[in-house]
């Protein structure tokens, strides 16, 4: 009866061990080696190590009463670190992404969501070896807010952006050199006003303006300094009259309207193209929904005219 006793207790504390702690090891359907880990009353404990099915390290951790904890680490299936995710009673608290062995994006987290400082790196070259700073943003409470600098390999701030709790109020832009490339304005994170761009040089390029994130107004764009097309828009369609010019003042070679984005009416219009291949340069007739129609006429430069054709 003591033996049979003994024999029970025995039997009853194997039993709490092994519940209470135990190494456990999981497998893929081709009974490959997915994962090994500890666990204790019943919840994962300790180190853990998960494997590609070729072998080659997938992720690894350690568990603090069944949550991540500290440093997790995960790797691709030839064995380069892909990700190191630092937690705190299984929330996030800052993460690194790698590629080819260097961080190419890396922030905070608070309470779960991203926060504060974040950058972002790209290559330079095609090497993989060198790595440069390319953009910097902030976030609060999961969302951007504040200042995002994006950079050039020399270093130099090449895009500004401005948010307030995820919505974005401004956008500029830079050229290598330094100047100016683009300044639009935002007004609840939607284009709204006139949206200006230039050269290399800092001469003016385009002028766009905009209604609640919608093309609407009068539109320019100029090649060196002088303008080179014009018209308008309404709800993000052309509309109105549009002309367009030669590289010198005031020589208008195209010229028509729009409604609501299609031709209309009579036109105007010049192809060096045409010049290069006939004896024309330029024809005039009437679109009709976007479509020639009637007698077109098709001239010379000097004014000659070359042939008709109905359409």
């Amino acid at each position: 009866m003591k033996r049979k006793l003994i024999s029970l207790f025995f039997f009853s504390f194997l039993i709490a061990s092994t519940y209470a702690q135990r190494d456990t090891i999981f497998y893929y359907p081709s009974g490959k080696v997915a994962g090994k880990a500890q666990v204790l009353n019943g919840k994962p404990y300790g180190a853990y190590v998960g494997y590609h099915e070729n072998g080659v390290i997938k992720e690894k951790g350690k568990y603090l009463d069944g949550l991540y904890s500290g440093v997790w680490e995960q790797f691709h299936d030839n064995g380069a670190i892909g990700r190191k995710t630092t937690f705190s009673k299984g929330v996030p608290t800052f993460v690194q992404d790698y590629f080819s062995g260097k961080v190419l994006r890396e922030g905070g987290f608070l309470n779960g969501k991203q926060n504060g400082l974040w950058k972002e790196y790209s290559f330079v070259g095609n090497d993989y070896k060198e790595t440069y700073l390319k953009k910097s943003y902030e976030f609060k409470n999961g969302v951007l807010h504040g200042v995002v600098n994006e950079f050039n390999e020399k270093g130099s701030v090449v895009g500004v952006q401005n948010y307030t709790n995820g919505v974005i109020f401004s956008n500029i832009s830079y050229w290598g050199n330094g100047k100016l490339m683009q300044d639009c304005p935002y007004s609840n994170g939607k284009l709204h006003g006139q949206c200006l761009s230039y050269d290399e040089e800092g001469k003016l390029r385009s002028v766009f303006n905009y209604t609640d994130g919608v093309l609407n107004g009068a539109f320019k764009r100029f090649s060196k300094g002088i303008v080179i097309e014009e018209g308008g828009y309404k709800a993000g369609n052309k509309h109105g009259v549009w002309k367009y010019y030669e590289d010198r003042p005031g020589l208008v070679t195209s010229e028509g309207s729009y409604e609501n984005g299609e031709k209309t009416g009579r036109w105007k219009e010049f192809n060096k193209l045409w010049m290069d291949e006939n004896d024309f340069s330029y024809s005039v007739g009437t679109y009709l929904l976007g479509k020639r129609t009637g007698k077109w006429e098709f001239f010379k430069g000097n004014g000659t005219l070359v042939k008709t054709q109905t359409y």
